[in-house]
This record gives structure tokens, C-alpha cells and sequence, in this order.
């Protein structure tokens, strides 16, 4: 079971800066106003995305395990966790089918590069 996150106040603090840093002016003084306002929940959910494959099953991004590894939790589609995954955290999903995951690898230059990696089942 993945379980909801606690949200601490340096959280939301860094949230609301990363946002309006990069919002243009004159919008993140709006923004800043705004999120000043606005209440924030307690808790988060405990994925950060997912995506869904053609036959139903789920990725979860739960987690970065370190600055450099991002986790996916994998379920089939009844909802049983069959697999996790660690890719590096230079690598962003984006679509997920029953053999193929396919995203958007940014080298150490800032470089974006699409990519595809075929999926390979244990038995």
C-alpha cells in the first residue's frame, strides 16, 4: 500500500517559491498574493504522476529515492503490485504501453533527447 504524505511547512514554502520564480512578471506578484491566500492540505498524495497502459496497468512515480533516482511503483490491471522500477532522474516518462516506455532523457548540458526502451518481462 503507498500511503499519503505528510506536507510540512518548508514544503509548501518551497513550492510557492519554485512557482512564482518561475512565473513572469507581472503575474508572480499576482501569484505570490494568491498563494499567499490560499490554503494548502496537511497531506499529498503519494505518487508525484501515473500513467495508465493500454491494457490498465499503473505507473506510479512515488518518489525520488535520491537527487539522481526517480521510483515507480507498477501494478497490473486488477490493482496488484507486480514490479517497481529506478530510472535515473535525467529520464521523464511520458508514456508507458505493454512492452515499450518511451520519454524524454536532458543530458548534463540541458539537452533534450526522446528515447525508447523496450520492456522486458521475468517469468
Amino acid at each position: 500500500m503507498v500511503r499519503p504524505l505528510s506536507i510540512n511547512g518548508r514544503s509548501i514554502d518551497a513550492f510557492k517559491r519554485n512557482a512564482v520564480e518561475k512565473a513572469r512578471q507581472p503575474m508572480s506578484a499576482q501569484l505570490q498574493r494568491l498563494y499567499d491566500q490560499a490554503p494548502f492540505p496537511h497531506r499529498r498524495p503519494p505518487f508525484r504522476q501515473l500513467n495508465i497502459t493500454s491494457d490498465g496497468a499503473l505507473w506510479l512515480l512515488t518518489s525520488a529515492s535520491s537527487d539522481s533516482v526517480l521510483h515507480y511503483r507498477i501494478s497490473d490491471n486488477a490493482g496488484r503490485w507486480v514490479a517497481e522500477l529506478r530510472v535515473p532522474s535525467e529520464f521523464r516518462i511520458e508514456e508507458v504501453s505493454n512492452d515499450v516506455i518511451v520519454g524524454v532523457w536532458t543530458d548534463s548540458l540541458g539537452v533534450p533527447e526522446v528515447r525508447g526502451y523496450r520492456i522486458h518481462a521475468r517469468n
